[in-house]
């Protein structure tokens, strides 16, 4: 009975430790970081936006697309971080990227966040699987430097609406009260006189004050540009600028923010130039 009752007690103690082990690894797996089935595809905004301006295309995108949509340096959820100049933007986004544990990623940027797209790239410090420009800032001098005022100095609803409406081939395609939201959000964030002074930094006297052709000739990825041929904020005809291995799309009826006026085309683009580097 007693070496009966002895066994039992091994027995369970056995058990028991093995229960307990099971346990502490599990905690040490919850600890443990994510593992990535694959590269996120980082998705950056134009100048006076905020992360939101993917928010149709997001939901298009595959399954396997993990979509990360930032704010850039001194918008939105970074009103109170700016940076000036598109060398700083890409260090603070690489900074970011860091901190969430993102090493590798595609890049996908529209505007000012196309140029930080490339610039990031340059840096190094991410290693950059693809690329998808829309309408992309650095490949020439010219932007319409009337619109990027309007966009910091509208201080009514109907203003900024005219603006707005500016950059669209078809101001149907902006939904009711965008404009009155918009205002909001930048009253609500206090960032108007940040993005004044990112602007003079940026694009002094309605110039582009950086290049970033080299950077993009440079780049050894998938690469795809995107540009709507009625843009007037940035000239499409920028696109000519593109090295001979860039897939360049110039989209009739479009303007300046493909990925509100035709966003099922855009997440196809995106993810076309994901697949494609394996």
């Amino acid at each position: 009975m007693v070496a009966a009752l002895a066994d039992e007690a091994r027995q369970a103690g056995s058990l028991v430790e093995k229960a307990a082990g099971e346990i502490r690894a599990a905690a040490v797996r919850k600890a443990e970081p994510p593992v990535r089935v694959s590269d996120p595809t980082v998705l950056l905004h134009g100048f006076a936006a905020d992360r939101t301006a993917w928010r149709q295309v997001i939901p298009l995108l595959p399954a396997d697309v993990e979509a990360v949509a930032l704010d850039l340096p001194g918008h939105g959820s970074q009103a109170a971080a700016p940076a000036f100049g598109i060398e700083a933007i890409a260090l603070a986004l690489s900074d970011r990227l860091e901190a969430l544990g993102i090493s590798r990623a595609h890049v996908v940027g529209h505007s000012l966040g196309g140029a930080a797209g490339l610039a990031l790239a340059a840096l190094g410090r991410v290693a950059v699987r693809s690329v998808t420009l829309f309408a992309p800032g650095g490949l020439g001098p010219e932007i319409h430097g009337g619109f990027v005022a309007g966009l910091t100095e509208a201080s009514s609803p109907e203003a900024l609406d005219q603006w707005l409406g500016f950059m669209v081939a078809d101001r149907s395609v902006l939904p009711d009260g965008y404009a009155r939201a918009a205002l909001r959000q930048m009253q609500r964030t206090g960032n108007a006189a940040t993005l004044r002074a990112m602007a003079d930094t940026l694009f002094p006297h309605g110039t582009q004050a950086f290049s970033l052709a080299q950077s993009l000739a440079g780049l050894a990825v998938p690469t795809r540009i995107v540009w709507g041929r009625s843009d007037r904020v940035v000239p499409a005809g920028h696109a000519a600028r593109a090295p001979g291995f860039a897939a360049v799309h110039l989209l009739d009826g479009v303007g300046h923010v493909p990925q509100m006026e035709v966003p099922a085309l855009a997440a196809r683009l995106i993810s076309e130039t994901v697949r494609s580097a394996g």
